[in-house]
């Protein structure tokens, strides 16, 4: 992917999603939540990305029926070798502010 895509590609998710905010700064995605410090976190493909110090946990963006923009979370559970998407029951599923 060549960097004006992957910056397109940045820009259709970035913004606010309940308490987690995506930034872009100096053409770098951020993903910060509160009173956590903010994390670079890197495409590992078109809806999906990870930080390299949480390689456990993948932030994922999906589209709604109603055409929304939602942040979901993936977190891998080393015994079993699954990735499990946490959902609204788990407070970890918010849609974009607009």
């Amino acid at each position: 992917m060549d960097a004006d895509a992957l910056q397109e590609q940045y820009k259709s998710i970035f913004g606010k999603y309940g308490p987690r905010q995506f930034l872009i700064e100096n053409g770098k995605l951020y993903y910060k939540r509160e009173k956590l410090p903010k994390i670079h976190i890197l495409p590992i493909s078109e809806d999906r990305y990870i930080s390299l110090t949480r390689y456990a946990t993948n932030y994922g963006f999906e589209t709604t029926e109603n055409n929304e923009t939602a942040s979901v979370v993936y977190t891998y559970d080393v015994a079993s070798k699954i990735w499990t998407k946490l959902t609204r029951e788990t407070n970890n599923y918010f849609l974009k502010n607009e």
